[in-house]
């Protein structure tokens, strides 16, 4: 039979609520197996809607009997409501379609044993990503100097060995292993920490007479600035002898830049067969890594160079797909520490794990994470910090109480009425927030002040989203003589950077603030970099960008503002998630205030973000 993509006979194809690839991926595939039987029809569908909402494939065991709408709210509302097909005959007509391979297999679409059915290009990623993690885990670094070790440890770390200390215990984990996760919120010293690390790595490496190089990689350039302006101060703090300072890398680099994509290819210059030059390899924000990239990343990187993960397994994942770091922390968290690791802190330390130790005595995944608990940010009556600890356990009554107390003076829940009042009401917060940010003609203090307050939003587009709350900011400031938004470009106009610009050192999510000049009333967008330095572009020169007294919660990943005012919608979206509140309130350092319903709350803390894949069973 030759299925045209144009003709299609089987009704699957009509599905609202699915996109048009998913349809014509389906009638790609479809037409490959010269079959529209409903098993497969449904199942190519399914495999392009989920991978393109950042899931790495379909658990069809989970999935099958169930109704279209039990999955997703796309599918509420179309006018017959499809029931998926039974397990065992679904499989059965997956396994013995001519499009659907086993993992050994060259085909689209893979089924692996536990009824996983995956794009190949996805099956491929995740397997070589955890073949590459499990021979780290069973590989050993180079002999230790123990000795050396436990002198450093003092000298880095100020420990109590009546308690666990999680950067001192992260940093043992790092020295003796080859793969290591580090997972800490906001404020729980994770630059500190590695900082100590890779000051101990090194003096093991010179020990051995070896200079050690170091690569610091993040996935976006506004993270990788950040890191480099982390770890700068913290190395000046930390007043490290001489030669541990000049091997302690000055430059970050993204993953792509890192890695070094060829120009009109969709390859990059180091991969399996053109190794990294390095002996240690740092990510930082690894939750926003997607499997492709990291995968990648992995294939780069020499089997005896020791890989470090930081991030925070809480925050939202990438937006492309694959949750890799919350996979990975996932696995780690599936057993205590193994007998050998136990007894390597106390040895080195005094510090007892007796009650976090398992009954295995060789290390295991669970070896390879950390978490770092103690926050030094916020303090133990901090309302921020409670509510961020509500919101991660997923108890949503507890959050509300923290909210509606009264109790703590840093948040504030505000229950709007959606009425013709609502953008009346909401502009005079946003006044009063940017008050002070208009009142200076000094780029530099400029630049501070559009730090110290900030609008987040969960939408792009509509009543809520970025767009429409900008266009209300900027009608605000306009009418009281603030800017003249019909200039386009005016004075104080803050702008986000979109795409990067390695030419000019800009990159995606960087803020600036465009200024003009009296001279010949050119008008410049002026950014800081790396915390000091003051750099100005010609907005005729500047790359893609957009205004950004509000932006995305996901675009806000890696910052920190003074105080944070966050719009949620009126309703519900299957976007707005445990995870999206979490990384929104912790973005705030002093202040959060919440426009939000009850409901909506709830049901965001209620709604953890779920992603279909198997790194965390084959890790464990």
């Amino acid at each position: 039979m030759n299925l045209s993509l144009q003709k299609r006979d089987n009704s699957l194809f009509t599905i609202e609520g699915f996109d048009w690839i998913d349809r014509y991926f389906a009638s790609f595939i479809c037409e490959a197996a010269s079959s529209d039987k409903s098993e497969l029809v449904i199942a190519s569908l399914l495999v392009s809607y989920f991978t393109s909402r950042g899931h790495l494939c379909i658990d069809i065991p989970f999935l099958a009997d169930k109704y279209l709408a039990d999955i997703s709210e796309d599918f509420y509302n179309i006018s017959e409501q499809i029931k998926l097909p039974h397990k065992e005959r679904w499989l059965n007509e997956l396994i013995a379609s001519r499009v659907v391979g086993s993992e050994n297999d060259y085909k689209p679409l893979i089924l692996d044993r536990q009824g996983r059915l995956y794009l190949y290009k996805y099956y491929k990623y995740e397997r070589y990503l955890a073949d590459s993690i499990k021979s780290r885990i069973l590989s050993k670094p180079e002999d230790i100097d123990h000795e050396l070790l436990k002198k450093g440890l003092a000298r880095y770390f100020s420990y109590d060995p009546k308690k666990p200390d999680w950067q001192c215990i992260a940093a043992i984990a790092a020295v003796r292993n080859m793969f290591t996760i580090i997972s800490g919120g906001p404020g729980t010293g994770k630059t500190t920490t590695i900082v100590n690390i890779l000051a101990l790595l090194i003096e093991q490496y010179l020990e051995r007479d070896i200079k050690p190089v170091i690569a610091l990689a993040a996935p976006t350039g506004k993270a990788a600035g950040r890191m480099k302006e982390s770890i700068m101060e913290r190395v000046e703090e930390k007043n490290f002898p001489s030669e541990i300072k000049e091997i302690i890398p000055i430059e970050t680099f993204t993953i792509h830049r890192l890695l070094q994509p060829v120009k009109d290819y969709p390859y990059f210059r180091y991969n399996r067969d053109n190794l990294l030059p390095c002996n240690i390899l740092v990510v930082d924000e690894s939750s926003m890594v997607d499997i492709a990239l990291i995968s990648r990343l992995y294939q780069a990187v020499p089997p005896e160079a020791k890989i470090i993960m930081l991030g925070d397994r809480d925050q939202l994942s990438s937006v492309e797909a694959g949750a890799v770091f919350a996979d990975l922390c996932s696995a780690g968290k599936r057993g205590g520490y193994s007998i050998a690791f136990t007894e390597n802190v106390e040895t080195l330390t005094g510090i007892k794990l007796s009650s976090h130790r398992a009954a295995e005595k060789e290390k295991g995944m669970s070896d390879m994470l950390i978490e770092l608990e103690d926050n030094y940010r916020f303090g133990s009556e901090s309302g921020i910090g409670k509510i961020c600890e509500a919101v991660k356990r997923g108890s949503h009554e507890e959050a509300l109480d923290i909210l509606k107390s009264g109790k703590y003076s840093d948040i504030k829940l505000v229950i709007p009425q959606y009425s013709e009042n609502f953008y009346s009401l909401l502009g005079e917060t946003i006044a009063r927030g940017y008050k002070d940010y208009f009142d200076s003609a000094d780029a530099n203090r400029t630049l501070k002040e559009l730090a110290s307050f900030k609008i987040l939003c969960a939408l792009r587009r509509g009543f809520f989203g970025v767009y429409e709350i900008n266009s209300l900011v900027e009608n605000i400031f306009h009418r009281k003589g603030a800017i003249n938004r019909a200039a386009g470009w005016y004075n104080m106009r803050p702008v986000m950077i979109s795409r990067n610009d390695y030419r000019n050192n800009l990159f995606n999510g960087d803020m600036g603030v465009a200024m003009g000049t009296e001279k010949n009333n050119a008008m410049y967008v002026y950014f800081l970099k790396e915390g000091k330095e003051l750099k100005k572009i010609s907005t005729a020169f500047l790359p893609e960008h957009e205004t950004a007294y509000a932006i995305t919660v996901h675009k806000s990943q890696g910052s920190e503002f003074g105080k944070v005012l966050l719009i949620l919608p009126d309703r519900m979206y299957p976007l707005l998630t445990r995870e999206l509140l979490y990384t929104a309130i912790s973005r705030a350092r002093d202040n959060v205030e919440i426009w939000a319903s009850e409901k909506v709350l709830v049901e965001m803390i209620k709604n953890p973000t779920t992603r279909m894949s198997g790194l965390k069973d084959l890790l464990i």
